[in-house]
């Protein structure tokens, strides 16, 4: 790439210009301050606009006089105050004997999260009621979510009682359980989920929940991948039958990686033909991002998840006894057309 603002290839020259943890980033001159906004805004809607802007002033591409260095300044306070929130997070219900995990929600790049989720393996009622007494105010309820706002007002904090899309587990718990680790911020330590385990969960929220697929979800599993043990991986992802989520997730990432840096990232994962059909879809539609699964996708992982997952379709049984309700029925509805219309998320 010769521009790092390429309308015909934004995506591409995006990341040309963000690099690789394993290729060196593209010394690209920057053309114009409405290029710069341009891709600043593709940016902010493939969800890694402050990771942009990280970049930009990492190389000393903003002057103190731009709006955008002020909100990198902005921004980087507010990272500051997440990572913050979090380890308050870990100290609130750690010293309290809670048994969680925080889970995709500490990425390994500079990342702004709208939320932190958190999953509770038990004592649910607790950690709601002892968040509650420490200044952390209730935002809203779901089927499976408790939704608070931290003490310091920066960012939400999810309380999963199970793994769900409404009433449907996507993700067993139990299984998570078993790969929790302390990890060290700049902040102080965060309780969460291992490399390989995150990485599923990364893997599942995209194919099952989200039904698309971002630059903030490439940038996290390529991070989370290059270091990843294949054997590990390997095992959760067949324990949790996400076999498809991980393969269509992994060759969303290799194909672009391949085709911005000319490697492929990581090869130890099978290859499904729902995967393949992605991947194809994603350089017919010119690699344009959020890129939205077509329908046989999302029905393809679903089906695997049911067929497989034992734990997943007794919950079936609970979203049908929900939905009998009038109300719950029309407001899953209006939410369900609502998922579909976005162009993000």
């Amino acid at each position: 790439m010769s521009t790092l603002f390429s309308r015909k290839s934004r995506t591409l020259s995006l990341m040309n210009f963000i690099g690789s943890p394993i290729v060196k980033a593209e010394k690209i001159p920057i053309t114009s301050l409405m290029n710069i906004e341009a891709s600043f805004k593709y940016a902010c809607v493939n969800r890694i606009g402050y990771y942009f802007l990280h970049k930009l002033n990492e190389r000393k591409m903003l002057s103190e006089e731009d709006h955008l260095y002020r909100r990198y300044v902005s921004e980087g306070e507010r990272y500051r105050r997440i990572l913050k929130a979090m380890v308050r997070l870990t100290r609130d219900l750690g010293g309290a004997g809670v048994d969680f995990a925080v889970f995709k929600s500490l990425r390994p790049y500079p990342s702004t999260t709208v939320d932190i989720d958190t999953v509770l393996f038990e004592d649910y009622g607790k950690a709601y009621v002892l968040l509650r007494g420490r200044g952390y105010s209730l935002l809203g309820l779901g089927p499976e979510t408790i939704t608070l706002l931290d003490p310091s007002h920066t960012v939400g904090v999810d309380l999963y009682r199970e793994i769900s899309v409404s009433r449907i587990v996507y993700l067993d718990k139990e299984v998570l359980r078993k790969h929790v680790a302390l990890v060290e911020t700049e902040e102080g330590f965060v309780r969460t989920l291992c490399r390989e385990a995150d990485i599923v969960a990364f893997c599942a929220h995209i194919a099952f929940k989200e039904h698309m697929f971002t630059l903030a979800d490439y940038y996290t599993i390529l991070h989370h991948v290059i270091n990843a043990d294949p054997a590990l991986l390997k095992d959760i992802v067949e324990e949790t039958s996400s076999v498809n989520a991980l393969s269509i997730t992994l060759t969303l990432v290799n194909t672009l990686h391949y085709l911005a840096h000319g490697s492929l990232v990581f090869t130890e994962y099978p290859l499904t033909l729902q995967a393949l059909f992605e991947a194809t879809r994603l350089i017919r539609r010119g690699l344009k991002l959020p890129h939205k699964f077509h329908y046989t996708t999302i029905t393809t992982t679903l089906t695997e998840k049911v067929v497989k997952d034992p734990y997943s379709r007794k919950s079936i049984a609970y979203q049908l006894s929900y939905l009998a309700k009038p109300k719950y029925l029309i407001e899953f509805v209006r939410e369900l057309r609502k998922h579909f219309k976005r162009e993000t998320y």
